[in-house]
């Protein structure tokens, strides 16, 4: 079976009615008291439902044919991306095909395949210690169990989920990586600092059959979306039932409620200046020295105009 990786639209032109009808009831204000058994329950479940409709078909991102390709590239996954673990693994598998072969594998060979991995000794140490344990003790075939997994070196629980829930469809528990844990928190799901109390915290609120599609959905969410340094809270699907836990408020777009924008209130005029009154008058400006050098003269243009006309009439 091989497993490739699908890019999603994060979010459909639909969830923005459902947006506008919940933002002033359970979005973005939602109340971040106390929230009942029952409530949590209900709110989870419309938050599945809505991760189904905006990511319907969504795959492990770790390329992979057999349950052995998944269980070497989950161990190098750890603090590595995805894209970087598969461009490592073609050249692991085709100098390592099987775990018979890896678990006869020199240390410092594994280790210049994987060094751009990141903490590639320790990597290297458990790809080849997990090889040896499966040909010394399940003939060559990687178990399909939880408490035989996890007992191989470099397997924790977290990496045996991946390969039951991802290869073999078991819902052994929900693989809860840094996506998951953060947007757990953030939507209000969970409230523990590690991955053990997150997925027990999932596992009580999440019906079993969503175990394993819950944490391929968070994955993608928070590779398109909810981003851990810039979250796209605005087109998130999520939106409605989301508590942003941590989150400054948000505060209300008109793009998403789609209603006009109330008209801002605008500061009276200021009434205009003495300055611009009285020239608007045609008086001249008596504060101004122009003003008086003005004025003074016409002053005295006028009385002597008056005199001469007295003379005149005899007056």
């Amino acid at each position: 079976m091989e497993t490739r990786h699908r890019h999603f639209a994060g979010c459909d032109s639909e969830n923005r009615a459902d947006q506008k009808i919940n933002w002033l009831g359970r979005g973005c204000d939602m109340a971040k008291g106390r929230e009942s058994k029952q409530a949590l329950i209900d709110r989870t479940g419309r938050i599945l439902a809505q991760l189904e409709r905006t990511y319907p078909d969504v795959e492990c991102a770790l390329e992979h044919t057999s349950p052995y390709e998944l269980l070497a590239a989950t161990i190098l996954s750890a603090q590595c991306t995805d894209e970087r673990v598969n461009m490592v693994t073609p050249g692991l598998f085709k100098a390592y095909p099987t775990p018979a072969h890896l678990a006869k594998a020199r240390q410092e060979d594994v280790e210049a395949i994987v060094k751009s991995t990141g903490f590639f000794r320790n990597k290297a140490a458990n790809l080849i210690g997990m090889a040896q344990a499966v040909v010394e003790k399940h003939h060559g075939e990687i178990p399909q169990t939880l408490e035989e997994l996890v007992a191989l070196p470099g397997v924790g629980r977290k990496t045996a989920n991946v390969l039951l829930g991802t290869f073999h469809g078991v819902p052994s528990g929900v693989v809860v990586d840094t996506h998951v844990q953060r947007i757990s928190r953030l939507l209000g799901l969970a409230k523990g600092n590690n991955a053990e109390t997150i997925e027990r915290e999932l596992m009580a609120i999440v019906p079993q059959q969503e175990w394993i599609m819950l944490s391929h959905r968070l994955i993608h969410h928070g590779r398109q979306i909810c981003i851990a340094r810039r979250p796209q809270c605005i087109r998130c699907p999520l939106l409605a039932d989301c508590r942003r836990v941590g989150l400054p408020e948000l505060e209300m777009p008109t793009s998403v409620l789609d209603a006009p924008a109330e008209p801002q209130q605008t500061r009276p005029s200021q009434k205009p200046s003495r300055v611009k009154k009285t020239m608007a008058k045609g008086i001249p400006l008596k504060s101004t020295r122009k003003a008086t050098a003005t004025t003074t003269p016409l002053a005295s243009k006028s009385k002597k105009n008056i005199a001469k006309t007295q003379n005149r009439n005899g007056r």
